[in-house]
């Protein structure tokens, strides 16, 4: 099924995703200890069921060519990044119909009820670990995983009367593969991103109907335009961010072999 079927225990890392944390007039939903490490007390938010067992990431460089007659090459000139996009498959499955177990409530609502009974906090350095996940991993509700996901690619239609007439784009979200680094420098995990496809695929269906297994192939473009912030809200992103913070972080190889290049 493409997923890395962990068992889950104390400490075992899970993939997520929750929408930005705004900040309107001063108030956000961020509770914050110290610059460094801050912790964000989250109200909504995603967990994958199983790692993904592979996560594509790519970016795209764009540079104009100017053909010189008669020239063996042409000339390049940069003309700025053409975005990163990251994407996997998301596996989602039950080994037990809703109709046949006691499910009080759907896989993500399951996360909300053990973040009411206690902050639920995504710390710059520690992530988040398997107390995220439901207490039973093969009793989701695989339809209301693939109905939380798939908002996110919707915009917001205000029922509410002050409100009418404003349409709201599809939520921003933070995505965060802890460990890998997604941020670029050590112990950041994350990126500021918006979820362009959510391809569904089930593949399985118990005699009710209700669906067994399905994976969803994702795929999420990070973007710079943050909703709140000091200073510009575009931030650039640039080959010094790539720069580890201390010297051993540093990519380094020995041994023999290498070969001379003369340029």
């Amino acid at each position: 099924m493409g997923v890395l079927d962990l068992v889950s225990a104390p400490g075992q890392t899970v993939a997520y995703m929750f929408p930005e944390v705004v900040t309107i007039g001063g108030t956000s939903k961020v509770q914050t200890e110290g610059a460094k490490g801050a912790r964000q007390v989250i109200d909504d938010v995603f967990v994958f069921q199983f790692w993904p067992q592979q996560v594509s990431d790519r970016y795209q460089v764009n540079y104009a060519t100017k053909q010189i007659p008669g020239a063996s090459h042409p000339l390049y000139q940069w003309t700025g990044g053409g975005g990163r996009t990251i994407s996997f498959d998301a596996t989602f499955v039950s080994e037990i119909a809703e109709s046949a177990a006691t499910l009080n409530s759907p896989f993500n609502e399951r996360i909300q009820r053990q973040a009411a009974a206690g902050p639920l906090t995504v710390t710059g350095e520690g992530g988040a670990s398997a107390a995220f996940l439901p207490s039973s991993r093969y009793t989701v509700r695989v339809a209301a995983a693939l109905a939380a996901i798939r908002r996110y690619l919707y915009g917001t239609y205000n029922p509410v009367t002050s409100k009418k007439g404003i349409t709201e784009p599809p939520k921003k979200l933070v995505l965060v593969l802890p460990g890998t680094q997604l941020g670029r420098k050590k112990d950041n995990d994350g990126i500021l991103c918006i979820l362009l496809r959510a391809d569904v695929t089930m593949e399985s269906f118990f005699p009710s109907g209700e669906i067994r297994s399905a994976t969803v192939s994702l795929e999420f473009a990070e973007i710079i335009q943050h909703t709140s912030g000091e200073g510009s809200l575009i931030k650039y992103i640039g080959a010094e961010d790539y720069v580890p913070k201390t010297p051993g972080d540093s990519y380094t190889i020995s041994g023999r072999g290498f070969s001379e290049i003369t340029l």
